[in-house]
């Protein structure tokens, strides 16, 4: 199961989400974005209870607001 976790951090406090979540290995990689949100996690786990319990140790970094999580439901490959 791959998902897209778009994350809120506090002004100021980016720093601290990205260095805890490099600890996380189904986190297979985090963009700093600008727009509506902060961050931008790609994760990849084997069922939705794991993927339940990233998004819970997201919510206990110091920084982060708030997740929305997105499951990729299909991934198509526009380069040829």
């Amino acid at each position: 199961i791959n998902a897209y976790m778009f994350m809120d951090v506090e002004p100021g406090c980016r720093q601290q989400p990205l260095i805890r979540m490099r600890l996380l290995n189904q986190i297979e990689s985090v963009s700093v974005v600008s727009g509506h949100h902060d961050l931008i996690a790609r994760v990849s786990v084997n069922d939705l209870e794991r993927l339940h319990d990233i998004t819970s140790e997201v919510h206990r970094i110091r920084g982060v607001i708030k997740t929305n999580t997105h499951v990729i439901s299909k991934e198509i490959n526009v380069c040829q």
